[in-house]
């Protein structure tokens, strides 16, 4: 069970209350939920390696419209910038 709890607008209590209620009607789930924040460290990891490989695009229209999202990790300078997108 993943719980997507990244966004500004999620709670730990919702996501408990919604864990409570997929159990009472008998939802299972393998292994302990696994919940997305608490994993940064793990997913900068892998961001670097695939940066290191050149595969990785810098998202510079998400950095300015989420500023409060922007981590430690940078995409480092050989990131390529995707083109502009016509509209």
């Amino acid at each position: 069970m993943r719980i997507e709890d990244l966004d500004d607008r999620t709670h730990d209590d919702v996501a408990h209350q919604q864990l409570s209620d997929l159990a009472a009607i008998g939802v299972t789930w393998d292994d302990q939920p696994q919940w997305q924040s608490r994993q940064r460290e793990r997913y900068d990891t892998v961001i670097s390696r695939l940066a290191d490989r050149g595969l990785v695009l810098r998202m510079l229209l998400q950095q300015k419209r989420y500023p409060q999202r922007a981590r430690v990790h940078r995409m480092p300078p050989k990131a390529p910038t995707p083109a502009p997108v016509a509209r």
